[in-house]
């Protein structure tokens, strides 16, 4: 069956079927038709699609979070009974190659193959990097004075995804990116336990990776004391009075940082599985 495209501009090349929920109404890789880029359009009933689109707007350029690329809404509203606009809008983002976090831990749980720890840094450095923005705004101070914090909400490996494209620092481990800004909220009012969620969901997907391939009958992680610890106080991070998380969450690069350059590990150990 044809995959139908709103917009001309793009050539529909691959359905990926419905995304979940009620408000979600399917992902496809299309290839625009000018520039013969890939893309991944989203299909989102219109009073979601704004929630979304202005998340991803406000968060244009950083490395770590999906890049909007084009919006295509719906040539005119479709109400329904109760008057709400049921239409569908198209949200264009890049396309990372490499797919989800997800899939990732998949390939290495099928092939019994232990996740480099050097990896797990990585992946938790990038989203903490992203999940600071959000929360915290950039890295500049007149930014952040006016910033209204963004929680994610859906932290999970299938919302974590890697791209070959542009490179990273290291040039052995791909680009780390937040994606499906679909369930974020703004909020004006201070609200530490949204903070907690995110980090508390990162420190969960994290759990995941170094279980790929755990040494059950000796009960070893086999990782440094220095990522255990780290994991370990993201998770009772919920525990935390507002003050506490509030300096814990401006700090949480730093922290991340500073840990990952004392942990006991070699530089690259282990191979990635990256594709199928």
């Amino acid at each position: 069956m044809a995959i139908a495209a709103i917009s001309e501009k793009y050539l529909p090349l691959k359905s990926f079927g419905e995304a979940g929920g009620n408000n979600n109404k399917g992902i496809s890789l299309v290839r625009n038709t000018k520039t013969g880029e890939q893309l991944i359009c989203k299909k989102v009933v219109a009073s979601k699609a704004e929630d979304e689109l202005r998340a991803v707007r406000r968060m244009r350029g950083f490395d770590n979070i999906i890049q909007l690329r084009d919006h295509v809404p719906s040539p005119k509203p479709e109400l329904n009974l109760w008057g709400a606009d049921i239409s569908i809008h198209e949200l264009y983002f890049e396309h990372c190659d490499l797919g989800s976090l997800s899939s990732f831990l998949k390939r290495h749980e099928l092939a019994e193959q232990r996740v480099p720890e050097s990896f797990i840094w990585h992946v938790l450095l990038s989203m903490a990097k992203a999940l600071q923005v959000c929360h915290a705004g950039p890295t500049n101070t007149t930014e952040r004075e006016r910033w209204t914090p963004i929680a994610h909400r859906d932290v999970m490996a299938g919302n974590i995804l890697l791209s070959s494209s542009p490179p990273t620092d290291n040039n052995l481990y791909p680009r780390v990116v937040l994606s499906d800004f679909g369930s974020s909220i703004e909020y004006k009012v201070p609200d530490p336990l949204l903070h907690r969620k995110d980090i508390g969901d990162l420190a969960e997907t994290l759990y995941a990776m170094c279980f790929c391939a755990w040494d059950v009958e000796n009960a070893k992680l086999g990782y440094s004391e220095e990522l255990q610890g780290v994991l370990a106080v993201s998770d009772v991070y919920w525990e935390d009075t507002a003050e506490q998380a509030a300096k814990f969450n401006s700090g949480f690069v730093a922290w991340v940082e500073e840990n990952m350059a004392q942990a006991n590990m070699a530089e690259f150990e282990g191979k990635v599985i990256l594709r199928s």
